[in-house]
């Protein structure tokens, strides 16, 4: 998929004009001052215990493990469902909060796109361009009348779980709303 085409397409649609990123509402002064930074950047920098990660310990391992933690996990939408998971978890839940990036972020060297959460098992990394013309992004970015489209509900199931991953940090000047 033609990548302008496709933030024409985001920047036009009524439901959501951004990409998204939750985090928990303690880490807002960091990302103020060094923008949204992997775990791999966290730790390198000696600050990965003093953030709130949205990952539990078995995420944050798989993660290292599959090597996703030298991204910037953002959301299609603000209804991820490892944010809620995270705001549940009975030892350290996250408060959370959402940011809203500017998506011309997914045009950035070396951006990643998967159809799952990213560190489940099977899930395949894969450039923009290539990902995007497989994904259920009508169920997005577009208004679908669930009643006459049964299929769309489990569409757009999906497609809140999608990811994009940017590679060690996303500067503050792509964070648009919610520091």
């Amino acid at each position: 998929m033609n990548l302008d085409a496709f933030l024409k397409t985001v920047r036009a649609s009524k439901q959501f004009n951004y990409f998204y990123h939750f985090t928990d509402k303690k880490n807002l002064d960091s990302i103020r001052a060094r923008g949204l930074l992997s775990a791999s950047e966290l730790r390198r920098l000696g600050l990965i215990k003093k953030v709130v990660t949205g990952g539990d310990a078995v995420s944050l391992a798989t993660d290292i493990q599959k090597g996703n933690d030298q991204y910037v996990c953002l959301c299609f939408t603000k209804n991820h469902p490892m944010c809620f998971v995270a705001s549940q978890r009975g030892v350290d839940p996250i408060e959370p909060t959402w940011l809203s990036i500017n998506p011309d972020v997914i045009k950035l060297p070396d951006v990643m796109v998967t159809d799952a959460p990213s560190n489940q098992n099977g899930v395949v990394l894969q450039e923009p361009s290539q990902a995007l013309d497989t994904m259920h992004l009508d169920a997005i970015y577009q208004w679908i009348d669930w009643s006459l489209n049964p299929d769309a509900r489990g569409h757009r199931i999906l497609a809140e779980k999608y990811e994009i991953l940017v590679p060690k940090k996303v500067v503050v000047d792509y964070i648009v709303d919610g520091l």
